[in-house]
């Protein structure tokens, strides 16, 4: 019997960078509900929904054309339906770039002319609905970007505490 991999251990690194995407997520535009989501199928030729990025009929989540961390928010034009595969493997990636990617070096004009139809498909939606990724530093007023870096610095420090406290604790105990 084949056995699911072990679980991996939470880092503070980790934990930190969904605090960081938690925070520029809530420092953004979010308004995105069933009204959104139905108009995003319909833009993509509605039932049955597919993947944006490979046309595969297993969607089940919803990813961010830009990412959050790159400055993405939730809103029409930036969201689309993907798959898990897709989703995982995109991540923060530009889709363009991911999307050219894709296709091995030795894959053929047919495939090289999908992506560059899907890269089309995802520019025009975006267009159609007027996204543009707004930077933090257009969003946030000098005094809040401040605030941004101060946090950003304690969260560094304490980041930094956390894992001495782990490092401290396995060289005692021998605990990995």
């Amino acid at each position: 019997m084949a056995l699911p991999r072990a679980p991996m251990r939470l880092t503070p690194a980790f934990a930190f960078s969904y605090v960081g995407r938690a925070l520029q997520e809530c420092l953004g535009r979010r308004d995105f509900g069933r009204p959104q989501m139905e108009q995003v199928v319909s833009f993509f030729g509605g039932e049955p929904a597919t993947c944006a990025f490979c046309g595969g009929a297993e969607v089940r989540r919803w990813d961010h054309l830009v990412a959050v961390k790159n400055g993405g928010e939730t809103v029409l034009g930036n969201m689309v339906l993907a798959c898990a595969a897709c989703d995982d493997s995109k991540q923060d990636s530009p889709y363009e770039t991911w999307l050219r990617a894709r296709p091995s070096s030795s894959a053929s004009p047919e495939a090289m002319q999908i992506a560059e139809h899907r890269i089309e498909k995802l520019r025009a939606y975006a267009a159609h609905f007027g996204y543009r990724p707004i930077p933090l530093v257009e969003r946030l007023t000098s005094e809040e970007l401040t605030l941004l870096d101060q946090l950003k610095g304690r969260g560094r420090q304490l980041q930094t505490d956390m894992e001495a406290l782990i490092a401290a604790y396995r060289t005692r105990t021998g605990v990995q």
